[in-house]
């Protein structure tokens, strides 16, 4: 007779699926009871089960389990949901953990096991292009929560990599949550990518349902890309000349209009500068076609040429960059010049950051100041930080600590890491608004959240001391220690002490402390 024995796992990502084949994907939401379970099976394996109970109290595990859904129905790829959760929880654990945790937790929802990848680096620039995802917590809140707006907004940075990964599985997933809304941009992005089966499958059938959706509601890109799908035909869609020439009567089109790479060189040869603009666009971002960044740059330039405000500012930004061409600061302030003139905000906020650093042009604070304004009043989120930081520091205008407050709260709701900070900074000392401990760390959070240091630093500080939350050093030592590892040497310092004085939920560890302190560079005798 055989004895059934109890069954007690060394591979953590096999504990992890029994977990889920066991209890269901649900557990995942509910990290104590995933946690119990887990040491169940795997009951040696104390450090994985704590790894997992700290991403699980992370929502690492809703991560997977709200995309369960989208995976299974091939709208997200497993790999960026994998990502996705590996750069959340590489923020708390080390590169080792956080990859153990998102292999066992795509192993437990039939996914595979995944490979080890490197922990995702941030890059700083003087002009900070749109943030990441895990930097754009407002633009996600408000795209689930059914923005159709921010849900266009995420779909392009996803679709173009503007300040986030680049996936075109994300970037179908919010096309098509904003075009089932009826916002007819989305629908004719969403027909593109059937089209061009980017982040789904080639698809035209589909595709020309969308176009239609669009050009119904007078989109002519829609109504070009409708008629060009009926007069090709493929995949899935029988040619029909017939319904093409409909349609051309239908919307006023003529000719053998397509939005092909070759014939939208064509049309820019001629001199079109919406086409110029759109073919730099495609060649710089490499939208089906190679990326090639200096025949981008050729087309801006002509595009540019011809006033298209637009293209004046991307000319000015590869200049300032140096993509496709030598940087040149003062080339990249004439062309951000033209475009402010034409009434582009953020050419506006960066020529007001060329007078405010003197790049290109000689240091002019009240034109800088002037420049922010007219952008902040225009939408510019990063130009209302900017302006905040004027009347802050009473550059180019009279200090005034009030009206900082208020334009760094108009950029921080908008998600601005910076003015968050600087938001916090204004709450936790009573500058230019009512001292809220409360408030300070709840905007500190928020840019911490985004990998900002400052924010990082003054949350760390937040809970030290038991300001707007209960004291927890060793909260502050988590955040010391991202800001440390992120080049501080004040949050070195500040971890350093309190590893070696412990306090409230750490214990004293001098060894540690001292271990630490040579990793930082931190004399730690000075201490």
């Amino acid at each position: 007779m055989n004895k059934k024995e109890k069954i007690i796992l060394t591979d953590p990502d096999e504990a992890a699926k029994m977990v889920v084949d066991r209890f269901g994907y649900e557990i995942l939401a509910d990290h104590r009871r995933f946690c119990a379970a887990f040491s169940d099976f795997a009951p040696k394996l104390s450090k994985e089960c704590k790894a997992y109970l700290v991403a699980l109290s992370e929502n690492a595990g809703e991560i997977y389990l709200n995309a369960q859904k989208d995976v299974a129905e091939g709208n997200t790829a497993p790999d960026e949901v994998n990502r996705r959760a590996f750069a959340i929880i590489s923020e708390f654990l080390n590169t080792e953990k956080a990859e153990m945790v998102v292999s066992g937790l795509s192993f437990a929802m039939g996914w595979g096991k995944t490979e080890p990848q490197a922990k995702p680096q941030m890059t700083v620039n003087d002009e900070p292009a749109d943030t990441s995802q895990f930097t754009s917590d407002d633009l996600f809140r408000k795209a689930e929560a059914g923005d159709v707006n921010a849900q266009f907004n995420l779909a392009e940075r996803f679709y173009y990599g503007r300040g986030v990964k680049h996936s075109y599985p994300l970037a179908v997933h919010w096309f098509k949550a904003a075009a089932q809304a009826g916002l007819s941009s989305a629908q004719r992005r969403l027909g593109d990518c059937y089209h061009n089966g980017q982040g789904i499958p080639k698809d035209f059938s589909l595709a020309v349902i969308w176009y239609e959706k669009a050009a119904q509601q007078g989109d002519y890109e829609a109504q070009q890309a409708l008629i060009r799908c009926y007069k090709t035909g493929g995949f899935n869609l029988t040619q029909d000349i017939a319904r093409a020439q409909q349609l051309m009567t239908e919307y006023g089109i003529s000719g053998d209009y397509t939005n092909s790479l070759a014939l939208l060189q064509k049309s820019a040869e001629k001199g079109c500068s919406h086409s110029q603009l759109k073919l730099a666009d495609t060649m710089f971002y490499g939208n089906n076609t190679d990326c090639d960044r200096t025949g981008a740059f050729q087309w801006y330039m002509r595009a540019a040429e011809q006033n298209n405000p637009e293209a004046q500012f991307s000319l000015a930004r590869c200049y300032a960059d140096g993509e496709g061409t030598e940087k040149n600061s003062s080339e990249a302030f004439y062309w951000y010049e033209k475009a402010a003139e034409n009434g582009h905000a953020e050419a506006m906020n960066n020529l007001g950051c060329c007078f405010f650093n003197g790049t290109g042009a000689a240091v002019h604070y009240k034109k800088a100041a002037e420049l922010f304004l007219k952008a902040a009043n225009l939408g510019s989120v990063r130009a209302q930080y900017n302006y905040g930081e004027c009347c802050y520091q009473g550059a180019g205008v009279i200090k005034n600590l009030s009206e900082a407050a208020k334009w760094y709260k108009m950029a921080a709701v908008h998600g601005n890491a910076e003015a968050q900070y600087s938001l916090g900074w204004c709450y936790y000392f009573g500058e230019g608004i009512s001292q809220d401990y409360s408030s300070a760390k709840h905007f500190f959070k928020l840019s911490a959240q985004q990998r900002n240091p400052n924010g990082q630093i003054m949350l760390g500080y937040c809970c030290l001391n038991g300001q707007g939350t209960e004291k927890n050093y060793a909260k502050a030592a988590e955040w010391f220690e991202k800001a440390a590892n992120r080049g501080s040497s004040e949050a070195a310092q500040m971890l350093v002490k309190c590893l070696a004085t412990g306090g409230f939920f750490l214990a004293r560890d001098t060894d540690k402390a001292k271990r630490t302190a040579e990793k930082y560079g931190v004399k730690y005798e000075t201490l």
